[in-house]
């Protein structure tokens, strides 16, 4: 992103989450279920629905509100200045490797059941790494 200051709230801080968090347009344009060239348009500025501005702050661990207005979020808990970066999700996706970030983003798009599902999966899993280590 070239000019940041000519460009909308929301689509700086779209483009500011992405590189944070290490992902690509086309990962983030998967995880919410759009092209990536959509996707770029909203980092040059294109407003997208509610729905994918929920979908997008799903993927990136924020509020709607936040994506939208990061300076009226300055006293929410989660928050906390990124050295002068502005303001960054409390869950620092950074020291992650890539396999746990894809394997978290694609957990976050899954509704509640699908969520159930999966850690019960995990958790048998686990059991049985745990009964053959014994």
């Amino acid at each position: 992103m070239k000019n940041l200051e000519m460009t909308s709230k929301l689509a700086q801080n779209l483009f500011k989450l992405r590189k944070s968090m290490g992902l690509t347009q086309q990962q983030v344009a998967d995880a919410v279920g759009i092209k990536r060239s959509t996707y770029a348009y909203y980092e040059r500025g294109t407003t997208p629905t509610l729905e994918v501005i929920e979908k997008l702050a799903k993927v990136f661990n924020v509020t709607a509100s936040y994506l939208m207005f990061p300076e009226e979020q300055m006293s929410n808990e989660g928050y906390g200045l990124n050295s002068g970066n502005g303001y960054t999700p409390k869950f620092d996706f950074i020291t992650l490797s890539d396999s746990e970030q894809a394997f978290l983003l694609k957990y976050r798009l899954l509704n509640d059941n699908g969520k159930i599902q999966l850690l019960n999966k995990l958790d048998d899993l686990l059991d049985k790494i745990d009964g053959e280590n014994y």
